[in-house]
């Protein structure tokens, strides 16, 4: 089996007429099971990489391949984004008055009611989020929200974990709670995660590989703690 799952290769997208950041001639490969961070400021192009590799943007150059295959963009497939990828976006994408079991039980509607109660109990219980069970998405915290969100991204069995800017909505406490969980079931499941955040500690921490991202460049692709002891140039 190929070591590395995902590789990109000269990736260029940008937009005409609007405010949202591009991304000019990117490359980097990942390796099964790691914890990508890619780091920078509001505006260096992190999102909009992310998802073209998630396949909901197409790109102007260049191509995502995901275990050896092509990732395809929006205009090419019935429903965008790739059935082998999840991501969990900023807003969690949750029924809020549907309660916590409903949410991740809805992605295993095909399967026999025993086994989607078995699986969606043991899903909860990898992120903490069992004694929830019966409480209305509404009435959660934004650390609970975003753990039934990757809950219920997780539970289909998916090899790539997409996280957009996954502590914006936690104090710092809840914070490094989740980090643990997030380096733990990459651990526990063999998971690859790709995050993208604005705060340097987040790749410190969790990471196995650091992206560096500025005005859509990437300046730095590297272990973290290269990184740290051997920064490119001064903004990293």
């Amino acid at each position: 089996m190929n070591e590395q799952i995902i590789t990109v290769k000269n990736l260029t997208k940008q937009y005409q007429q609007t405010q949202v950041s591009g991304i000019s001639n990117i490359n980097f490969s990942i390796k099964r099971g790691d914890i990508v961070a890619i780091i920078g400021e509001s505006g260096s192009g992190k999102s909009t990489l992310l998802k073209c590799i998630y396949g909901l943007l197409k790109p102007d150059e260049g191509e995502i391949l995901l275990n050896d295959k092509k990732v395809l963009g929006p205009d090419e497939q019935l429903i965008p984004g790739n059935a082998e990828m999840k991501m969990v976006t900023q807003d969690f994408s949750l029924n809020i008055y549907a309660k916590v079991y409903d949410n991740i039980a809805s992605m295993l509607s095909n399967r026999d009611v025993k086994a989607k109660e078995t699986k969606t109990l043991e899903m909860m219980e990898h992120l903490h989020i069992t004694k929830l069970k019966d409480k209305k998405i509404i009435e959660l915290s934004g650390g609970e929200q975003q753990r039934v969100a990757i809950a219920k991204a997780l539970i289909s069995d998916t090899k790539v974990l997409l996280l957009d800017e996954p502590f914006s909505q936690v104090d710092s406490l809840l914070k490094n709670q989740l980090r643990a969980d997030i380096k733990r079931l990459a651990k526990e499941t063999g998971l690859t995660i790709i995050l993208v955040s604005h705060d340097p500690t987040d790749g410190l921490f969790l990471a196995d590989q650091l992206l560096i991202l500025k005005n859509g460049q990437l300046l730095q692709n590297d272990r973290p703690e290269i990184i740290y002891q051997n920064p490119s140039d001064l903004y990293t």
